[in-house]
């Protein structure tokens, strides 16, 4: 788990250590960096919009083109875009955002995979939280997650963090334990960015714990579908105290 740096750096930086150590390219996994996805793919890209994946269309412009070739996403449905480009980097987040140049060249670094994944939206239609502890509500998300993690099958490394977590009101501790689930499931690496999120600063401790407990996928689930998120326990507590 990487507790600071941006998604979008991933590659650069492990191309940057890569070259360092000599290694040869022809053994390294293909990357692919999760787009916390809006249904409508490309969310407010072109009217001002300046989260996770409106950034990443902008810094990868030839994105753009999904947004005249694609519908909504369905609930069992990703979009896949490959061999990307980036153009530029960035500075600050949200109202903070500005340009700032890709100083790398190197196309290694530069080329990536782009996996569009709409998480579930976590308010009602009054504004309140729903339950976001539902099976069906969980199943929806491991259902996407699948999905966007499967692609053909092929060896690779996700690159994800608090999908779902903004905008959408996702509960951090709940995404995190289901992608890192779906993972296992389809025998996924995953290299997750917490962006120093609090709340998810005992993950590691939680997978140390699932893993010196022998616990499988459907241990997990149990745990989850046993938690009462209308009581004051934290999540992660509640399973590091089971």
């Amino acid at each position: 788990m990487h507790e600071s740096g941006k998604m979008e750096d991933h590659l650069i930086t492990s191309t940057m250590r890569n070259e360092e150590k000599k290694e040869a390219k022809e053994t390294e996994l293909e990357h692919y960096i999760v787009d916390f996805a809006n249904a409508f793919i490309g969310g407010g890209v072109l009217y001002g919009g300046n989260c996770q994946e409106e950034i990443l269309f902008c810094i990868y412009p030839e994105c753009l083109v999904a947004l005249l070739l694609c519908a909504k996403l369905e609930e069992n449905e990703v979009i896949v875009i490959e061999n990307v480009e980036r153009f530029s980097n960035y500075l600050g987040y949200g109202d903070t955002l500005q340009y700032k140049e890709l100083e790398i060249k190197s196309k290694s670094a530069i080329v990536s995979n782009i996996v569009c994944m709409d998480a579930m939206v976590c308010f009602g239609e009054n504004g309140n939280f729903i339950n976001q502890f539902e099976s069906k509500r969980m199943l929806r998300e491991l259902n996407k997650a699948g999905v966007g993690f499967y692609l053909d099958g092929s060896k690779h490394i996700i690159v994800t963090g608090n999908w779902g977590c903004g905008a959408f009101g996702g509960n951090v501790q709940l995404k995190a334990l289901l992608q890192l689930m779906t993972a296992a499931i389809n025998g996924t690496t995953i290299e997750y960015y917490s962006l120093a999120n609090a709340k998810v600063a005992k993950l590691k401790n939680v997978m140390e714990k699932f893993v010196e407990n022998k616990y499988c996928v459907c241990d997990v689930w149990k745990i989850l579908c046993n938690y009462d998120n209308q009581s004051e326990a934290d999540l992660f507590d509640f399973i590091l105290k089971a």
